[in-house]
């Protein structure tokens, strides 16, 4: 009996005048039944034997949306699609970006309602028959929408100019932020010798050394997993791409240099450093950008060397872990022009501990330039000091604390954190949570800093802010 319940109460509604319940809830008495009239504001699919609003009734498809695209012409009631020719009718009649120079088509019905691109076209990075547009050619696998590459993994040349990639402005004319690069615009290496070959330089056969993939006059070099040897860079304008800072097999130097006044990219690294002066070094007028990398235990030297005569070196997303000298430095008395600097989600731990010599983790000389900036990092855990400067420099939006002896010695600080945070221990002191400490000491209490460069994501790459604000340190935690 209580499987006819609904049907008997509608039913009396329906003798004694009442409508549908709801335009959600089947309607036992079925509309289409001469008597069983639908509400004022609804009409009745005669399909479903259902009322719904009247808002979805039709003549064609526009006026209807891409949730529920399709006008039968038996019931003149918008509905979910079931093929891909209701989804194209519809993008025909109602679509807001008609007559649009890159108009996208509402072509695929996925799910029951139109899309911009299908599942099938997802499941291949770049150039998804359903993107032609040359900034937007991924379908995104969630949205099932066409857009730019976000991740190196979504191009089949295996990089991408993603969203505040350095440098500032690609090598190669016209490549702009969610493209992909080119293969033919990309030199690939790999130090493995049963599969590279010195005279092709291509994704199959890869250059056996980064020196020749240099020497071929590509601006990209994509790096496979390995061991390299040490690298000096003596000019040009080239980006050396590994296969992740944290990759399962990265790709390691024991060092990196850059002289003559060339300008260097170096991302998704590693850099195993001992008994060598620096693991990376600037000098002779050069810009050096550094991304994504990961400098470990440079024993006996210093982690990111631009003490002289580099003209410019920015810093994002690195990890400095356990060099003996400076984690950092910048702009020394010696240098003979002003150093330019950004430095930002970066983590120096274990670093600067030559006492009596260079104890600081990041330190800024006398030539590092008054308008650099040092935001949103975490210099933690045994450094015998933590920041230092020559002369006083801005540093903001940081946690420096659990150093040995001091934490910020005759700098400018501007929102920093010198104890109270609850970090985790070793080279990725991230925030814990949950903890009350940091909701109170770092979450939400960060600021931009006003006309500098954007720091769009933390060290994981998670977007800046989250929440209400920007977190302090090099962790966006929530």
């Amino acid at each position: 009996m209580k499987k006819y319940l609904g049907y008997w109460l509608v039913s009396a509604l329906a003798l004694t005048g009442g409508s549908c319940l709801s335009a959600s809830t089947e309607n036992p008495a079925n509309c289409t039944i001469p008597g069983n009239a639908c509400g004022d504001e609804e009409v009745c699919d005669t399909m479903k034997q259902m009322c719904v609003p009247k808002k979805l009734s039709c003549t064609d498809s526009s006026a209807c949306d891409f949730t529920v695209p399709a006008c039968p012409a038996l019931t003149h009631v918008c509905t979910a699609c079931s093929a891909d020719t209701e989804c194209k009718s519809w993008s025909m009649t109602h679509n807001m970006f008609a007559g649009s120079a890159q108009a996208p088509k509402f072509n695929y019905c996925k799910t029951a309602a139109c899309h911009e691109c299908s599942p099938d076209a997802a499941d291949t990075p770049e150039g998804s028959i359903h993107c032609p547009d040359a900034l937007a050619k991924i379908c995104d696998k969630t949205s099932l929408t066409c857009r730019g590459c976000v991740s190196d993994g979504d191009c089949k040349s295996g990089i991408c100019r993603k969203v505040g990639d350095f440098p500032e402005n690609a090598p190669v004319s016209g490549l702009m932020t969610g493209q992909c690069v080119a293969v033919s615009d990309i030199a690939y290496a790999s130090n493995n010798a049963s599969g590279c070959d010195n005279t092709m330089g291509t994704k199959t056969a890869p250059f056996c050394t980064v020196d020749k993939a240099i020497m071929s006059g590509k601006k990209y070099i994509n790096l496979q997993g390995g061991n390299y040897p040490a690298l000096s860079v003596t000019g040009g304008n080239v980006v050396i791409a590994g296969p992740g800072r944290d990759a399962s097999t990265p790709a390691v130097f024991p060092s990196i240099s850059l002289t003559g006044a060339g300008t260097l990219t170096l991302s998704g690294l590693q850099v195993s450093a001992n008994l060598v002066a620096a693991a990376i070094s600037c000098r002779g007028g050069s810009t050096l950008y550094v991304r994504d990398v990961a400098i470990l235990k440079a024993t006996g030297g210093r982690g990111i060397d631009a003490e002289q005569d580099c003209a410019k070196v920015f810093v994002d997303r690195t990890r400095i872990n356990g060099t003996t000298n400076y984690g950092i430095i910048v702009g020394g008395a010696g240098s003979a022009a002003t150093v330019q600097y950004s430095i930002t989600n970066t983590a120096v731990t274990s670093s600067g501990v030559n006492v009596g010599v260079e104890e600081h983790g990041v330190y800024f000389g006398s030539k590092s330039s008054t308008t650099g900036l040092f935001a949103f990092n975490t210099v933690t855990n045994s450094c015998y000091r933590g920041v230092g400067c020559q002369v006083s420099r801005s540093i903001s939006d940081s946690i420096v604390q659990g150093n040995q002896v001091s934490q910020v010695d005759a700098c400018t600080q501007t929102r920093m954190v010198l104890s109270g945070a609850e970090l985790e221990m070793g080279a990725e002191p991230k925030l814990k949570n949950p903890s009350t400490a940091n909701d109170n000491c770092c979450v939400d209490k960060g600021l931009m800093p006003a006309g500098q460069i954007m720091v769009p994501t933390d060290f994981y790459g998670v977007s800046r802010p989250q929440g209400g604000g920007y977190d302090i340190g090099y962790h966006e935690l929530k």
